[in-house]
This record gives C-alpha cells, structure tokens and sequence, in this order.
C-alpha cells in the first residue's frame, strides 16, 4: 500500500479498530477494578416481575465477549481492500456501527457496576443513565461519520456478455452452484458458538428471565443453513436461485432483463460482508469474493449472485431476454 493510500485510510482504521481497542481494553480495567470491590451479587436484569442479580464478575465477562464481537467487525471493515483509494458506504456504516457499539457496552458495563458498589440500596439507579448513554453512543457515532472521509458512489463494473448463439427453437439451460467458503462457515460457526455460550450464561444467571435471547443462536443457525448453498439456473424463463433448503428463492424472469454480465464482487467494500445482502437498488447472493452474476433489471435495479462460469449464465441469460 501507497503512503498516500495509508494516509487516507488512516480515519477509516482509527474509527474501526484502534478506538474500539482503546474503548474496550480501558473498560475492561474499570469494570475489573469495580467488580473486584464488590462482594454482594449485582442486579443484571430488570423486569416488571423483579430484577434478576448475579456475581459482579459476569459484567466484566459479557463485555469481553460483546466488545470482542464488536473489534472483530471492526477490523474486517478496516482491512477490507486495503488497495482502494477511497471508502465505500457499507465500511463506513459498520465502521460508526463498531464504534458505537463497543462505546455503549463499554459504557454500560461500567455504569451497571459502578452505581452498585453498595449493597444498601435496594434499587440501584440503573435506569436513569441508560437513555444518556444511549445517547451518547448515537452521538459518538455520528460525530465519527462526519470525521471519515466521504463514501464513493458505487458504479458498476459489470463486463455486458454477449448473447449465446441460440437456433431458432433452441432451447438452453445453465446451472451452477455457489456456496460459502470453508473459512466463511468457520468464522460463522464460531461466531455462533459464542453468541450461544453468551445466551445460555446470561440466561442461567437471570434465573429464565432473559429466555428470550436464546432464540438468536437458533435463528443464526437457520440463516447459516439457509444461506451457505445457492443453486442457480438460466433456462427460457430467465434467472433463478435457490437455496439448497428449498427456502429462499429468487427470480428474475427473462422479459425483466435489460442487461446481464460479469462482475467482480467484493463482499466486505460492496455490501458489508456475506449472505443476503442488499444497498439501495441492489441485492445480492453473496457467499465469497470474486466472479458474479451482475443482472440489471429494466425498472432500474439491480441482482447480484457469486457464481463461477458467470459469463456462460450472462450469456444465455441475455440470449433469452433478447427472445
């Protein structure tokens, strides 16, 4: 990377990961220092029906285990095509997200323990500062949106194919299958894994109260076996992908297309990372980096898919549509 290029990415890198590292590690020695004078169990939950406690120490243990998921967003955003020039919108809204993100569990955390060093009182005044640092988490995000360098407008790159040589009569189909990289279901499984360990401490903790959050690993689990297969087909009727659970399924039929082609696809600078994905006007089937299926439709928008052999599909697809 250019000295230039570093200089200006250089926003990008502070907002996304050396702030969130600063915030998170000097939370993380408050809440430690507080939670070591504490011997009495701490309120974690409010509820109409009663408030749940449990053991100072968990506080410092959840923040950990967000924050970590907070950095980790950050840096993929800070890293993404350390080549470019210029920001995308997706890395600058997960930039301000990872940002604001780490700022507010930071601020919590250390709220939560810090108004309940006494075992006196019998309500702690919890409450009352959530909405301020609410508050400031939004502002600080803010703030950092105006301070990076402005996003560049996407503009396609997408290479038009050609039409496939097709008889009069002749009739065609083109399949494929995309799906998601080793490295991608290991990174999402893992992710899955310590959203569930989370779930499941703070559920016990609460004594059932905060049930509720274990419904988020199930739901992760159903996204990731919905999303890691796709089958894509061009036939007469147009495009179509499939997930490999039968659920979702996208079409695009053949009198809708204006054009078809090749693109390369960038998940993390395009949409923010992988799976459905979508920005203004665009959607996209993302399971890697790479070759796509670029499809624009004649009301303007725009369908995406990762696929290899891409510009066989864009062929025939624009063979079909010309039909």
């Amino acid at each position: 990377m250019s000295t230039t290029r570093a200089i200006r990415r250089l926003p990008l890198f502070v907002v996304a990961a050396v702030v969130p590292v600063v915030v998170l590690v000097g939370s993380l020695i408050v809440a430690a220092l507080l939670a070591a004078g504490i011997t009495h169990p701490v309120v974690v939950h409010f509820g109409v029906n009663g408030n749940s406690t449990a053991p100072a120490w968990t506080i410092p243990i959840a923040m950990f285990g967000v924050g970590l998921i907070a950095l980790a967003l950050g840096l993929g955003v800070a890293i993404a095509r350390p080549d470019s020039r210029h920001l995308s919108f997706a890395q600058k809204v997960l930039a301000v997200i990872a940002l604001g993100q780490s700022v507010l569990v930071a601020a919590l955390g250390v709220w939560l323990l810090a108004v309940q060093q006494s075992a006196d009182a019998p309500t702690p005044p919890v409450l009352p500062g959530i909405p301020i640092i609410v508050g400031g988490g939004l502002l600080i995000a803010v703030i950092a949106w105006f301070l990076l360098p402005p996003a560049e407008a996407w503009g396609s790159r997408m290479r038009t194919a050609e039409p496939l040589a097709l008889a009069p009569g002749e009739r065609a189909v083109w399949t494929a299958t995309t799906r998601l990289t080793t490295l991608a279901i290991v990174v999402l499984v893992v992710a899955i894994l310590l959203v569930a360990s989370v779930a499941i401490v703070v559920t016990v903790l609460t004594a059932g109260a905060t049930w509720i959050v274990l419904a988020l690993p199930v739901i992760l689990v159903a996204v990731l076996f919905s999303s890691s297969s796709y089958g894509v087909r061009v036939d007469e009727n147009g495009l179509r992908v499939r997930s490999a659970l039968g659920w979702p399924v996208f079409s695009i039929p053949a009198r809708e297309v204006e054009s078809a082609g090749v693109s390369a696809i960038e998940p993390l600078r395009e949409f923010g990372g992988w799976g459905l994905r979508g920005t203004p006007r665009r959607f996209a089937v993302v399971t890697r980096g790479g070759e796509g299926l670029e499809v624009h439709r004649r009301d303007g928008r725009v369908f995406l898919v990762t696929v290899d052999d891409a510009a066989t599909g864009a062929a025939l697809l624009t063979a079909v549509a010309e039909r």
